[in-house]
């Protein structure tokens, strides 16, 4: 017998995804409870790992943590996104020729003008 917590579980999941509480549960082990993606750890009394599914098909794929599973709603699934942003992360020139530095200014609060920029000898520089 399901708990009234887990009862809703299993509604919204068959409602959602045509899969039972059980079903899950088994995918949670079968995975040891990790992410399919990075392998963040579930554990009890957090949040618990989307399901992952196509949208084109609607076919459930495994469990991901929330932050992969947004990352692939932001591809929208694309696979050619996905590997052009593997190809882009792994490009060496793209960090040596492209990224610049840049001065973060440091303020502080100073009376009734609000705030105020430090004067250069104090920004520090990251």
């Amino acid at each position: 017998m399901l708990s009234a917590t887990d009862a809703k579980r299993d509604q919204y999941l068959r409602r959602v995804y045509n899969i039972t509480f059980q079903q899950y549960e088994q995918m949670l082990q079968e995975q040891r409870g990790k992410c399919w993606i990075c392998g963040w750890v579930w554990r009890v009394g957090k949040r618990r790992l989307a399901v992952d599914h196509s949208h084109s098909t609607g076919l459930v794929r495994g469990l991901l943590c929330y932050r992969c599973n947004k990352g692939l709603g932001v591809f929208q699934d694309r696979v050619d996104a996905l590997s052009q942003a593997v190809k882009y992360l792994q490009h060496p020139w793209a960090i040596r020729n492209w990224v610049t530095t840049y001065k973060r200014k440091r303020y502080r609060r100073q009376g009734r003008r609000g705030m105020q920029q430090l004067p250069s000898h104090q920004v520090v520089v990251s």
